[in-house]
């Protein structure tokens, strides 16, 4: 897991959320080469763990209750469709909680994917207090 490097600040919000808030994660469309698996597979996948990711970000989120934005991961899935590689892609991320970052890299490293040979895809993240 790599270290990500301070990212620019979320967008000012128009109303701060209260203490205890409960956050939402939603998703933005998967990009790069997804080789012979398709976009549904890799959807599907990645987001049957949406609680989990959910978890990682409601623990900070209690802790920052300002704490929001996107976070975009790069995974690289081999031949067996296991993750070799999972990183935060800190130009592309404007979450900034290195603690967030390592949480999901660690539920990413645990996906399985069909073994349709290797691919290389980017995965957007949207974090907000709700």
């Amino acid at each position: 897991m790599t270290a990500c490097a301070k990212a620019p600040a979320p967008a000012p919000r128009t109303a701060a959320p209260e203490a205890g808030a409960d956050g939402t994660v939603r998703f933005e469309d998967a990009e790069g080469d997804p080789h012979a698996l398709t976009r549904d597979e890799v959807d599907r996948i990645i987001k049957s763990r949406k609680l989990d990711y959910l978890a990682c970000y409601q623990r900070a989120l209690d802790l920052e209750p300002e704490l929001a934005g996107k976070v975009v991961i790069e995974l690289a899935i081999d031949d067996d469709g296991k993750v070799t590689r999972a990183e935060v892609l800190a130009d592309r991320s404007t979450l900034d909680s290195v603690e967030v970052h390592a949480c999901l890299n660690l539920w990413m490293m645990g996906l399985k994917f069909p073994a349709k040979g290797g691919a290389i895809v980017k995965y957007p993240f949207i974090f907000s207090a709700s």
